[in-house]
């Protein structure tokens, strides 16, 4: 490695440490942006919220195909229903701004998330249940009674 190169991979190292240490070769430069992809790859990992499903009673389902349609409410209906479980959002890094990432932020993005397992539980319906940041924290999943 020539004199110039080296001046180029000093002022180019990426260093992780606290320390302020100059890079010695372009291998550690090599090196050490390896660890930071592999460190960045993790906190996005870490970023996604999972979901998690409860029975929480005794009230069983037949399942419903996997795309099956389904209500998402924000309050309780009017007509009478069982409650199956509830879905809760897990996971995911707190911003600065209190987001979750991973969250559902809107309706349609909660119907997305919770399909699979709606659809599996039986579930005729979601009720909503929102955080103060507006994201979509839990999702109770009901079955319409028969009238």
């Amino acid at each position: 490695m020539s004199a110039g190169q080296r001046q180029v991979a000093m002022l180019t190292c990426v260093t992780l440490s606290t320390q302020r240490s100059p890079c010695r070769h372009a291998g550690m430069i090599r090196s050490r942006t390896t660890l930071a992809w592999a460190a960045s790859l993790l906190a996005v990992g870490c970023a996604a919220a999972q979901t998690q499903y409860t029975a929480t009673s005794s009230v069983r389902a037949q399942p419903k195909p996997e795309s099956c349609s389904f209500d998402v409410l924000t309050t309780r209906p009017q007509r009478p229903f069982e409650e199956l479980g509830i879905i809760d959002f897990t996971g995911g890094v707190v911003y600065k701004t209190g987001h979750r990432a991973g969250l559902p932020d809107s309706a349609s993005e909660l119907k997305d998330k919770a399909a699979q397992t709606v659809c599996r539980a039986g579930g005729d319906a979601v009720l909503a249940d929102v955080n103060g940041l507006g994201q979509y924290v839990r999702a109770t999943v009901i079955r319409y009674k028969p009238d």
